[in-house]
């Protein structure tokens, strides 16, 4: 069953209320990439996975120093990352990196887990505007972009009607 209005605000504000909230805000990018090279595994790299995109992200740090926007380092991490490193993981780097320097998205990523919980709003595509979210629910006004992302995910399965329990999260 889709959830009301009512139900989708109440989550906004069990959301705002934890620790997620608040460690998306802020999240480091030490943090995030440990999380996905124990989440994470890459096709065709037998397991050295975890070393070989390190390397690749310490060999951008240099590159990258120079983006002032989100949207501007997400579309460099995309253009130099090798073939096999997955859409959420180059986005997750360029959060990482724009989070160390105060760059947050300002329009939300559908991928993996958010985008299951945007197409169960009705809302499809690549990305998607903060207005979409809150023509659906005017609770999304309290979010920023980065966050309604990690709602997305996070509550993808009651967005569905598919439980009740929450999930633990992407980034969590």
């Amino acid at each position: 069953m889709k959830p009301t209005r009512e139900q989708i605000a109440n989550w906004i504000e069990e959301y705002l209320q934890s620790p997620n909230a608040t460690n998306v805000m802020n999240r480091k990018w030490e943090q995030m990439f440990i999380h996905k090279l124990h989440k994470e595994n890459y096709k065709g790299y037998n397991g050295k996975a975890s070393e070989r995109w390190k390397r690749t992200i310490e060999d951008m740090r240099e590159k990258l120093n120079n983006y002032t926007s989100f949207d501007e380092l997400h579309k460099a991490i995309k253009d130099i990352t090798e073939h096999g490193i997955g859409e959420l993981s180059k986005y997750d780097t360029a959060t990482c990196f724009g989070c160390e320097r105060g760059t947050y998205p300002t329009v939300i990523y559908l991928h993996a887990g958010t985008a299951d919980g945007a197409k169960a709003l009705g809302i499809n595509g690549a990305t998607a505007t903060k207005e979409q979210f809150i023509e659906v629910c005017d609770a999304f006004e309290k979010l920023e972009p980065i966050q309604i992302e990690d709602f997305l995910c996070i509550y993808k399965d009651q967005l569905a009607g598919k439980t009740q329990k929450k999930t633990t999260g992407c980034c969590s």
